[in-house]
């Protein structure tokens, strides 16, 4: 199994669940992607820069080099169709590139 490494590796490619749990660090409800090998506690959270997350996935719109904008509507987006889906006994599943 590789090893995370911090600032230098990332998820490894495939296809992870996604469950709505409460954030120990964020103090909230969020998506978090299960079963990542080398990874504890990987999130989908919003953040505007690389310094806003530690190996989470941050959500938002790639339109500033260098930076994520609109997070936090991008991620009230997402939540709302997590549990959509959730609510009609759906899998939520993300798939890494």
């Amino acid at each position: 199994m590789a090893r995370k490494i911090p600032g230098h590796t990332a998820i490894p490619e495939g296809s992870y669940r996604v469950l709505i749990t409460k954030s120990p660090r964020f103090k909230e409800w969020l998506p978090y992607v299960q079963g990542v090998p080398g990874f504890e506690g990987i999130r989908i959270h919003a953040g505007n820069y690389p310094d806003d997350t530690q190996g989470c996935i941050l959500v938002g719109e790639n339109k500033l080099k260098g930076m994520v904008v609109n997070s936090r509507i991008w991620l009230h987006r997402l939540m709302k169709r997590i549990q959509a889906a959730e609510n009609k006994g759906e899998g939520i599943w993300i798939t890494i590139l």
